[in-house]
């Protein structure tokens, strides 16, 4: 029995089902945070939520790898002919991360999570360790499923319009994960995410081909 071949429109349905999987940390805020702690000030209350929003995050994230697995999207990256010469490649990339930390630090005058395990060491007194490992533990989930939106959106993308240099799967995700941070975060934080996004999607476009690595750095370059 053959696999029918996934086409564009399937990859880009997988790319928003992997964003669905974000609206999880809204189930935690709304329903198991207020079921946890009535005090919002209580140090354990970031732990636990950055803790639970991480595994959901990650059991999602661990799934969809598996089906991203299935039809050969990894092996589609891995297998793909590099998009121009290696020096041009590495630079894009290097820009990219480059940009997409750099942008942000200027933008806020702080590096993310500098100022964040800075914050937890401040509020949560001996609970520190266990916040910055439930922090951690949320951005690399978080980061986890950056990479498989873009994956899946890069595919989609060159299926439907070709132009592989083209970083198909950073405009899903500013048109998906980056759009949301304008609710989330207001006009400044949205517009910020949403050229992250690109850079993001440019990292994985010229980066390393080997799926992990490409992904290491985006993921670098978002928590930094």
């Amino acid at each position: 029995m053959t696999t029918k071949p996934h086409s564009a429109w399937d990859d880009l349905a997988s790319a928003l089902i992997v964003f669905a999987v974000f609206a999880w940390e809204f189930v935690v805020l709304l329903l198991i945070d207020p079921f946890l702690f009535r005090d919002e000030n209580d140090p354990a209350a970031p732990i636990w939520h950055h803790a639970i929003t991480a595994a959901g995050w990650a059991l999602g994230a661990a799934l969809l790898s598996r089906s991203a697995a299935r039809v050969g999207v990894f092996t589609d990256r891995t297998n793909a002919a590099p998009t121009g010469s290696v020096t041009t490649r590495t630079l894009v990339a290097v820009a990219a991360a480059s940009a997409a930390v750099l942008i942000r630090a200027a933008a806020f005058g702080e590096f993310k999570i500098g100022a964040e395990i800075a914050d937890i060491i401040s509020d949560s007194g001996n609970l520190a360790p266990l916040g910055i490992t439930a922090l951690l533990a949320y951005y690399v989930a978080e980061a986890a499923l950056i990479v498989l939106v873009i994956l899946f959106g890069q595919r989609a993308g060159e299926k439907q319009f070709g132009r592989r240099a083209a970083p198909w799967g950073g405009i899903v995700l500013a048109g998906t994960w980056g759009i949301m941070h304008i609710f989330l975060q207001g006009p400044a934080g949205g517009a910020y995410a949403i050229v992250a996004a690109v850079l993001y999607g440019l990292i994985v476009t010229y980066g390393p081909r080997r799926v992990t690595a490409a992904g290491t750095i985006a993921a670098a370059a978002f928590i930094i």
